[in-house]
């Protein structure tokens, strides 16, 4: 009768704890928040310099780990996304929480800015001082100038008189009248700044020398092929893809650089101007003359 008691007792306990784990493994956390979920959200919240001799250490916050963050650097404050045209990216990477060392050029006052790839993208992102931005301008003094001693004063030695030949004069040349007429023709010309943006979106699909000549890896010519079979056809959407799957895998940096070059006028060419500006700075630290172009003719089309 008491084994039957035990026995009765153990099997109601096991049902319990039973249905308490079916019941916990079936509620889902509300505050589990998915790694995509984190990308959009992520912003940078505090924003700091520190000169450390010829260095300057840069540190930061952000509410939610692991994003990626763009660094940049200008000789001008950062106001608003135009300022991105000057700025020079330093580095884009996923935060780990440690901070960054900038050794820049001394004797030259620099402005640095923090942005997520996602808040670069949000409609209300904006540049505050002290949050993703510095204040204040910060400049390193080198050490390694060493003061000369003074030279003492000496009388200089006064010059002997110089007889220059006389010079004969020269005749004065003209255009012909053919060439003043085409030199006139073109300076007459003057464009406003809805000139200059309606030309903006008539623009071709830009291609690389590194595209051109043969390819020397694997990769290289996987670029090459999606640029000239699916980009330079028109074919933005399967550009858009091809690309983005490219890029999921790791490639060398000037692989990478190239890829969010022509990333970026597949968005260009769909319209889709804030995705190619992020595409564009991405790849300026590699392709500044091209992109630098790219960039301005796609703040045209966003200030429309």
């Amino acid at each position: 009768m008491r084994k039957l008691a035990l026995s009765l007792i153990l099997l109601f306990f096991l049902a319990t704890l039973f249905a308490q784990g079916s019941d916990t493994g079936s509620r889902q956390n509300p505050e589990t928040v998915s790694a995509d979920e984190a990308e959009q959200q992520a912003k940078v919240v505090s924003f700091s310099l520190m000169p450390r001799g010829d260095a300057v250490i840069i540190s930061w916050k952000t509410d939610i780990p692991n994003a990626r963050l763009i660094l940049y650097r200008s000789i001008k404050p950062f106001r608003d996304l135009s300022s991105l045209a000057t700025a020079v990216p330093l580095a884009s990477f996923v935060d780990n929480g440690m901070p960054y060392i900038d050794y820049p050029i001394p004797h030259i006052p620099y402005y640095y800015a923090l942005v997520s790839e996602s808040d670069l993208l949000s409609s209300q992102f904006r540049f505050i001082p002290g949050e993703n931005t510095s204040s204040e301008a910060i400049e390193i003094f080198s050490e390694d100038i060493i003061k000369k001693p003074a030279i003492p004063p000496v009388r200089p030695i006064p010059l002997p008189y110089l007889q220059l030949p006389q010079q004969e004069k020269k005749e004065k040349h003209f255009f012909s009248s053919k060439t003043e007429a085409i030199l006139r023709s073109l300076t007459a010309k003057k464009y406003t700044y809805t000139d200059l943006s309606d030309l903006s979106r008539y623009r071709k699909v830009e291609i690389l020398q590194n595209e051109v000549s043969a390819p020397s890896t694997g990769d290289a010519q996987t670029l090459r092929t999606i640029v000239f079979e699916e980009l330079q056809q028109a074919h933005w959407d399967k550009a858009i893809t091809q690309l983005q799957q490219f890029l999921s895998l790791q490639r060398t940096e000037r692989i990478t650089a190239r890829s969010y070059f022509y990333l970026g006028q597949a968005y260009f060419f769909t319209e889709d101007f804030k995705s190619a500006l992020l595409a564009f700075l991405t790849a300026e630290k590699f392709y500044p003359k091209q992109s630098k172009e790219w960039i301005q003719y796609t703040l045209m089309q966003m200030g429309n």
